[in-house]
């Protein structure tokens, strides 16, 4: 029990040190909102798209990647890029969107 209490916290202690030291511009939900707001533009009909995965910072573009698909498919369709200084949205294609 000891054992597995210790794991535990290094492995919180190590997740706590995997956090980016940069404070982002951006909140979370104002570049959920933007991302949003693009697909509209790009996909009208957003009722039928969810995000995929949870808004990602990706820090050598100083971007933020939100993935939607369409409901009830297993892969991301597009990607919205929201410059984080900017928060200027682009919609990018699954196949054109680094890895994060």
């Amino acid at each position: 029990m000891v054992a597995r209490t210790i794991s535990l916290v290094c492995l919180l202690i190590f997740a706590g040190c995997q956090v980016p030291s940069q404070k982002h511009r951006l909140t979370v939900a104002e570049v959920t909102r933007i991302a949003e707001a693009k697909t509209r533009s790009f996909r009208p009909n957003i009722s039928h798209y969810q995000h995929w995965l949870p808004p990602r910072y990706d820090a050598p573009t100083d971007s933020w990647f939100v993935a939607f698909r369409q409901k009830f498919t297993r892969y991301a369709e597009f990607w919205v890029r929201v410059e984080d200084k900017t928060g200027k949205a682009y919609i990018e294609l699954e196949e054109t969107t680094p890895t994060i």
